[in-house]
């Protein structure tokens, strides 16, 4: 990493209520890993060991389906801190994570993790209110993948990665279709209607956001 653990650590909200000495600490403990596209953290079933904070490069959270596909709930991108829930109930993972493109994460051991709830009680509470609000979050993403059109999924992703990078989106219409468990071929047909409504407009590995306004029309409910 371009600048330390603990400064690094200090910039993700979910330890911002640490001390100095408790984030320094912490990153003595901590450790960086790399991951290529297509490589998986860990799996669903598989024990709760670390919690993670991706520093770069981007994941996605999957649920294996009975017919073998899996379904893209979320994605994970720097500053997002994931795998605490089975860390915190003492239970297994819940769903796949991973890799779409070259990322990194830094890997906090479970036990240092509980240490660090026992001993900070605004941590604690930070991490009580954090869990709330992505659970909340879950449930919309679930019920958005499960009713849902692909149109109005697509305008969603498309807005929150506007919100998050820019008007211009480094995205191939490959990796899109993976965050959204549907064919590159159904996603093209979907990204032509959104550029013929003036949405959008695209280029090689890049989609533009023209009218955001325009995106927001086709969200689910509107």
């Amino acid at each position: 990493m371009s600048e330390p653990v603990s400064a690094y650590l200090a910039s993700v909200p979910l330890f911002q209520t640490l001390p100095p000495d408790a984030l320094a600490r912490l990153a003595e403990r901590t450790n960086t890993l790399a991951f290529v596209s297509g490589e998986t953290v860990f799996f669903k079933g598989d024990p709760a060991d670390f919690v993670y904070v991706v520093v770069d490069g981007e994941f996605i959270v999957e649920v294996p389906t009975r017919d073998g596909r899996a379904v893209s709930l979320n994605s994970l991108s720097s500053r997002h801190v994931f795998g605490e829930l089975a860390v915190l109930d003492g239970g297994v993972r819940s769903a796949n994570v991973r890799a779409i493109r070259a990322s990194r994460l830094l890997a906090i051991p479970a036990a240092v993790f509980l240490d660090l709830i026992d001993a900070h009680s605004g941590f604690a509470r930070r991490i009580i209110s954090d869990v709330i609000g992505r659970l909340r979050a879950s449930d919309w993403r679930v019920e958005l993948v499960t009713t849902a059109t692909l149109r109005s999924r697509l305008a969603t992703t498309l807005l929150d990665l506007h919100a998050a990078r820019g008007d211009v989106i480094d995205i191939t219409q490959s990796a899109l279709a993976e965050r959204l468990s549907a064919t590159r071929e159904k996603v093209n047909v979907n990204l032509q209607f959104l550029r013929e409504a003036g949405a959008i407009t695209l280029a090689r590995g890049e989609i533009h956001i023209v009218r955001p306004d325009i995106l927001a029309r086709f969200k689910p409910g509107d």
